[in-house]
């Protein structure tokens, strides 16, 4: 989007540029024109590229930002042990009519109750497949590392998170849904923390 359109090298700037609205054809028109008009061209259709794409991007970004309160998490639930966390997601459905994009399930710990954009520590994750239009899946079960935090209390959130573009463009990862579990967990010290195999 940011790189300008390129005229092929060797070629007639008349061709490289094509012809005026309304005139004839450009190698015609080569002769005719002064030069500084087929600059002036030049950048309009430059410009006129841009805008394009630009307009592609955003309502590319609007049609998935209307997707984003499409993707529910209805329960869950955590086992946890010295270097494992097992969750298990029990509906996860797609209420949107497209397909969605990348799809990943995200456990954090936070010091206070959850808040989209308080401090947050990722200690689990994993990927999900993509979900169909209206499509609901029932018990996704997954055991993974556990990434501890340094001691002490925490609460523990489980987020749904969509790979999508923002407004500038670029893709990143948003929280479509998230579940706080009821009551805070106390990380001990390595050294006191206690072993149950799963």
């Amino acid at each position: 989007m940011k790189a300008a359109k390129k005229i092929p090298a060797g070629l007639p700037f008349a061709t490289a540029t094509s012809c005026c609205p309304g005139y004839g054809i450009g190698q015609r028109l080569a002769l005719s024109c002064p030069a500084d008009t087929h600059w002036q061209i030049r950048r309009a259709v430059l410009f006129s590229d841009r805008m394009k794409h630009l307009m592609l991007l955003l309502i590319l970004a609007l049609g998935l930002a209307t997707a984003r309160a499409q993707i529910y998490l209805d329960d869950a639930e955590l086992w946890l042990s010295r270097t494992r966390a097992r969750l298990q997601l029990e509906d996860l459905q797609n209420f949107g009519t497209n397909v969605t994009g990348q799809l990943r399930v995200v456990l954090y710990a936070t010091e206070e109750e959850w808040h989209d954009t308080h401090h947050r520590k990722a200690v689990a994750s994993f990927a999900v497949a993509r979900l169909q239009p209206g499509e609901i899946r029932h018990r996704i079960r997954k055991t993974v590392r556990l990434s501890r935090p340094h001691w002490g209390w925490y609460w523990l959130t489980v987020t749904v998170q969509e790979r999508a573009l923002d407004e500038t463009g670029k893709y990143r990862w948003f929280t479509r849904d998230h579940l706080e579990f009821d009551d805070p967990v106390y990380f001990a010290p390595r050294l006191h923390q206690f072993f149950w195999p799963f």
